[in-house]
C-alpha cells in the first residue's frame, strides 16, 4: 500500500486539469453529504501487482485516447503506469462505472 496518499491527489489533479472527471471522496457530517477535493481511491490487483483505480463520477465513459495520452507520468519520483481504461458495464441489476486502473512504481 502507498503510504503517501498525496500521490493520489496529485494524479487526481492532473486528470481533472485535463478534463477527465473522477469520482471524489465524500464526507457526511451533521446530516449533510459533501464532495471533497480528493479522489475516491479503490484498490485492485493487476497480474499479481498491487494497483489502484479511480471511477468516473457518473455512468458515462472516459475518452480512452485522452487518458492513455497522459500515461506513464512521473509524480513524486514515482512512475504511474496505466493498466486499463474500462467502460461502464451492466450485469442484471448492477452497473459498474467506467474506471482508470493504474500501478505505481
Amino acid at each position: 500500500m502507498i503510504e503517501n496518499k498525496e500521490i493520489f491527489k496529485e494524479l487526481f489533479n492532473v486528470l481533472e486539469s485535463n478534463g477527465i472527471d473522477i469520482e471524489r471522496e465524500t464526507n457526511y457530517e451533521n446530516g449533510v453529504w459533501s464532495l471533497l477535493n480528493s479522489p475516491d481511491v479503490r484498490e485492485g490487483w493487476y497480474n499479481g501487482v498491487e494497483g489502484f483505480y479511480f471511477n468516473k463520477s457518473d455512468y458515462g465513459y472516459f475518452s480512452h485516447e485522452q487518458v492513455k495520452a497522459l500515461f506513464p507520468m512521473q509524480i513524486q519520483d514515482k512512475t504511474i503506469e496505466l493498466v486499463e481504461v474500462s467502460d461502464s458495464e451492466v450485469d442484471d441489476d448492477r452497473i459498474w462505472k467506467s474506471s482508470i486502473s493504474f500501478i505505481i512504481k
